[in-house]
């Protein structure tokens, strides 16, 4: 499947991204290929799973962060969800945030796995 197509199918900013990158498509699918190999998602899952609420916030800011760059949407609010009740030490709130970031990065990450290599 091609990048076009796969990225028709997740909530993506493509004009910010393109404008982010410079106008280089190819820098920026580039990037967006790497994003599965990113280690950021898997120690946010493992600092939830210790209900580590100071590792969990800086997980979260960091996908956040990642996801705003390459124009996730959906990934960047829930992420933005889950930081600000961090921020607020409202970890039960965070952890049902959690779910919501959960299930935007898996379909991502879907997504993604379905590119042409």
């Amino acid at each position: 499947m091609d990048m076009e197509t796969v990225l028709r199918n997740i909530d993506f900013d493509e004009a910010a991204v393109l404008n982010r990158f410079s106008g280089n498509r190819g820098l920026m699918e580039r990037f967006i290929r790497k994003f599965p190999q990113d280690k950021t998602f898997e120690q946010l899952r493992s600092a939830v799973e210790e209900k580590n609420s100071e590792m969990m916030l800086v997980e979260s800011h960091t996908l956040k962060g990642i996801s705003a760059n390459l124009g996730f949407n959906a990934l960047y609010e829930a992420c933005s969800r889950m930081v600000s009740h961090l921020r607020g030490e409202e970890v039960e709130a965070a952890l049902n945030d959690y779910e919501d970031l959960e299930r935007e990065y898996q379909k991502i990450t879907e997504w993604l796995s379905k590119l042409d290599a």
